[in-house]
Order: structure tokens, then sequence, then C-alpha cells
């Protein structure tokens, strides 16, 4: 037998925003009973919490599927950074080049350097690989 969820989603924060979006004369309240039967929760979210979530309705526009069944979805601080990188890495595999964990951080870390991004903020570890 599964433990009963208590915290919502990145998905289901989504279908949050999009339940008031539809029903913008509901109280947050209760909102917060209908994510609890929706959604199977072991207790309603509180109306602040309700409150956070469509305040933040932007955020939660653009979840991507991946990241619809996590409790927090990923913060990406150096975006620049990683659209470079994903350019790079796909430039590579088009040219048939085999690329190592160690290469893959190596050209991040010049690439930093490049965009100026401090040495202290951007480490390019294995959690970021």
């Amino acid at each position: 037998m599964t433990k009963p969820q208590s915290r919502l989603t990145e998905g289901q924060k989504a279908s949050v925003c999009d339940y008031h979006k539809k029903n913008p004369h509901i109280k947050f309240a209760e909102i917060g009973k209908w994510a609890k039967r929706e959604f199977k929760l072991q207790a309603a979210p509180d109306r602040s919490t309700v409150g956070r979530i469509i305040k933040k309705s932007t955020r939660y526009e653009s979840v991507q599927p991946q990241n619809a069944g996590l409790l927090k979805a990923p913060v990406i601080p150096f975006k620049p950074l990683e659209e470079a990188m994903a350019t790079w890495v796909l430039q590579m595999e088009h040219r048939k080049i085999s690329l190592s964990d160690s290469l893959i951080q190596k050209q991040a870390l010049r690439l930093a350097k490049m965009m100026d991004i401090p040495v202290d903020k951007f480490k390019a570890s294995n959690g970021w690989l």
C-alpha cells in the first residue's frame, strides 16, 4: 500500500493554475479542497499555498513533461551557458565526435569563463552534468 501524497507536483500545480483560470470566482480554500479530491492528497493545500501557486502561475504554464512528476522543478541559474552547451553538444554529435563527461565539463568551464561567470558560482560538477 502506497503512502498518500501530501505535496503537489509541478504538473499538479499547473493543473491548479488551469482550474483557477477556468473558475476565477472560486475561493482558494475551495480550490485546495478540489486539489485534495482530484489528486488524492493526504490533506488539502492551504488557501495561502494555493494563492502562492496561482501567483507564480507563469512558472507552471510550460512545465516540461519530464518535470511534471517532480515536487520542485530544477532551476537553471545560467540559462545562456546551458543553451550554448546544448548547441555545442549537438554540433559535436553532428560531427560524430564522441563526448565524455570530462570533455563536456571542460567545455562548460571554458564557456563559463568566456561568459564571465565567476568560478565560485559555476563548477561544472557531476551533479550539473
